[in-house]
């Protein structure tokens, strides 16, 4: 088995796709990683479809234990198979899901990173919100899980979002605004945290006028005041459409 990990990019999919299927044996499992993308597209200029999975470890791996096993209408019984085996293997909880937008954990969790830049964008602090959903029960809050992905999977995967869902998507300039000042989370350790080896994740408050800026371009904020919320409010705000999305 080969699992693809490449940056959500479908024409380098696509091409490393091809290649694979012309190194590997015939009966090699092809999967990819993907949290986002179409499973049919990435194997389109394939001809062993029926090999083709999705293999997602929820990020960050070696924290979360939910492998994502992604099948299409070609790929076979007994590949979804070998690949649970391979999940059970590396303690993995594996759960099967189908080929769509997202699939189950993107899907359902695609308002709760909408929700916390709506709410940064109103004037919410970040690390707040963070804290709040952290102290709510989630291993990390929806900023420092963007800094553990990398900026180049958020973009990505808004972009598969924006396309999909049109009507229902934020447009959050923050992402790109921290690009744009040389972040990309612990990639490089410099996002809303700052990451130094042996140390814990620490709030970078250099990041708060990259934040201003996306404020000002978003002009959602009520007569320009940021919104006061409770604490209740805006764990609600996060997680209620994430219990929305998977109903």
């Amino acid at each position: 088995m080969v699992i693809e990990a490449v940056i959500g990019s479908i024409p380098v999919k696509q091409s490393i796709f091809r290649e694979l299927e012309k190194v590997c044996s015939r009966n090699c499992i092809l999967a990819s990683n993907t949290s986002t993308i179409d499973l049919n597209v990435i194997g389109e200029k394939t001809s062993s479809r029926e090999h083709i999975i999705g293999a997602h470890f929820s990020s960050p791996a070696h924290v979360m234990s939910l492998l994502e096993i992604v099948c299409t209408d070609k790929t076979s019984s007994q590949v979804i198979l070998d690949l649970m085996t391979v999940g059970k293997t590396v303690k993995k909880v594996c759960v099967v899901v189908g080929n769509c937008t997202g699939f189950a954990v993107n899907r359902t969790f695609f308002p709760y990173t909408q929700g916390a830049h709506i709410l940064a964008n109103l004037g919410v602090d970040v690390f707040r919100i963070d804290r709040l959903i952290s102290s709510f029960g989630m291993p990390i809050g929806p900023f420092q899980l963007q800094d553990l992905a990398g900026y180049g999977v958020a973009m990505a995967v808004g972009k598969e979002f924006s396309s999909a869902f049109p009507d229902r998507t934020f447009k959050s300039p923050l992402v790109e605004l921290l690009l744009k000042d040389g972040r990309n989370g612990k990639n490089n350790g410099k996002g809303y945290y700052k990451y130094e080896k042996g140390c814990k994740p620490k709030s970078d408050l250099t990041v708060l006028p990259i934040i201003k800026e996306s404020i000002k371009l978003t002009n959602l904020m009520p007569g320009g005041k940021p919104l006061s919320l409770s604490g209740q409010e805006i764990v609600e705000m996060i997680m209620f459409p994430v219990v929305n999305e998977a109903c």
